[in-house]
């Protein structure tokens, strides 16, 4: 608990009031709680960048998607349970079951604020879920490979009726395979799965960017990417280009708008350290700005979701750090991106990210106590980026006035707050770490 604030009744106490100067883009109001930055400047905040946390349970594979600014959906161990925020905290309601196999890996994306798909990769099967409230309901599932050949797979959102499926197919030679599937009310048919590569592969990834147009990244000898079109349900392949000339067994990729995506990865090349590139596609061609490092030590599971066209939040476990989590915010700039600080938010690593709205974001993650390293708790927690920073701000006092970058305002470092109005006399009262 950084700060007290407790209301009187009688003559105000001693005060300890110094002036300080706002930072650039930031703007402060009487009573918010402030932080000292390294540049000696103030900001709005009371502590990290990262805030609530809600525990969902043990050391499952948590996959989330958000369907609203509100309300998102966590998938657990052959369960899927919705969360709801409410203020600064966040709950969840009952599990509901759609698969028996409890272990095993899944992936999730939304198709709507009220439905999503999930796919069992070990059973190679699908499911459209429907949530009203914190209630789910599913239609019938839909097998597109069911000889558990699966791995490595992702979803591309088309749109709200249709998905693609992108796996390597271990009984195929390891080809990556990519099926169309059509959803209407809550069921699925999936199209025949087509071989996209032509050629074996160790990783893959399928990023959505238009109705009609996605890109693939693939890894075998060399980190490649190429842009897939849908017509009528059959797809269409461009060129292959490399963007990495080692394997990139270890990549993330999302999508920035409809001609822009992001890849991130482990350039082997460059001792594994963490990369990100920005393919822009014209066409049916894809072209990479230059690649820019963001860990230098080397970096692995990578996670990551557009805040905006221009920003985005990465997370990912550092090589030098154990299996602590890091996080950053990485901006782009034509086909040019940049990182600002790191800064960690548990000791197990990231399990799954997803964007909210404005700068709020969520990340799933499996805690992990070093005194313990086999105990693992499966936790949501809730971030919000400030400006184009993630910040581990240390509180300094409470804002006595108005005032924006460049000016100065008095700050209550010592004594009581006269700021608040409607507290209850010797009631405790702890900020959230927005600062308000």
């Amino acid at each position: 608990m950084p700060y007290s604030i407790r209301s009187l009744t009688s003559a105000e106490s001693e005060k300890l009031v110094r002036g300080f100067e706002v930072a650039e883009g930031e703007s402060i109001a009487p009573g918010d709680i402030v932080a000292l930055t390294a540049e000696g400047v103030i900001k709005r905040g009371s502590g990290s960048s990262f805030g609530v946390t809600a525990v969902f349970g043990g050391a499952g594979q948590g996959r989330l998607a958000a369907l609203s600014e509100t309300a998102f959906v966590l998938i657990h161990e052959g369960k899927a349970f919705v969360g709801l925020i409410s203020d600064n905290s966040i709950g969840f309601g009952s599990e509901f079951v759609f698969s028996e196999q409890a272990v095993g890996e899944y992936s999730v994306a939304p198709l709507s604020d009220s439905k999503f798909v999930v796919v069992s990769h070990e059973e190679g099967m699908s499911v459209i879920g429907d949530v009203a409230g914190d209630i789910i309901g599913y239609g019938e599932q839909a097998v597109f490979n069911g000889d558990g050949s699966v791995e490595e797979l992702s979803i591309a959102v088309l749109s709200a009726t249709q998905f693609a499926v992108l796996y390597r197919n271990t009984a195929d030679s390891n080809m990556a395979m990519l099926s169309v599937a059509d959803v209407s009310g809550n069921s699925v048919s999936f199209g025949p799965a087509v071989d996209f590569v032509d050629g074996p592969v160790t990783s893959t990834a399928i990023v959505p960017l238009t109705s009609a147009k996605f890109a693939v990244i693939h890894s075998g000898s060399a980190g490649m990417a190429r842009v897939g079109t849908l017509s009528q349900n059959s797809v269409t392949s461009g060129t292959a280009e490399e963007f990495s000339a080692s394997p990139t067994p270890d990549f993330s990729a999302f999508g920035l708008s409809d001609s822009q995506c992001m890849i991130l990865y482990a350039d082997g090349d460059n001792g594994g350290a963490g990369t990100a590139i920005v393919g822009t596609v014209s066409d049916s061609s894809i072209f990479f700005g230059p690649p820019t490092v963001f860990h230098q030590a080397g970096a692995r599971t990578f996670m990551a979701a557009g805040l905006s066209d221009s920003l985005f939040l990465l997370a990912f476990q550092g090589n030098d750090e154990r299996v602590r989590g890091t996080a950053v915010l990485g901006h782009i700039a034509g086909n040019e991106v940049s990182f600002g600080p790191e800064v960690s938010f548990n000791n197990g690593g990231p399990i799954s990210v997803a964007a909210l709205s404005g700068a709020r974001f969520l990340i799933a993650h499996g805690d992990v106590s070093f005194d313990a390293p086999r105990a693992r708790t499966g936790v949501v927690q809730m971030g919000e980026a400030r400006g184009n920073l993630l910040d581990d701000l240390h509180p300094l006092g409470i804002a006595d006035a108005t005032g924006v970058g460049g000016q100065k305002v008095p700050v209550i470092v010592h004594g009581i707050s006269g700021r608040h109005a409607g507290l209850t006399p010797t009631g405790v009262y702890t900020p959230i770490p927005t600062g308000r």
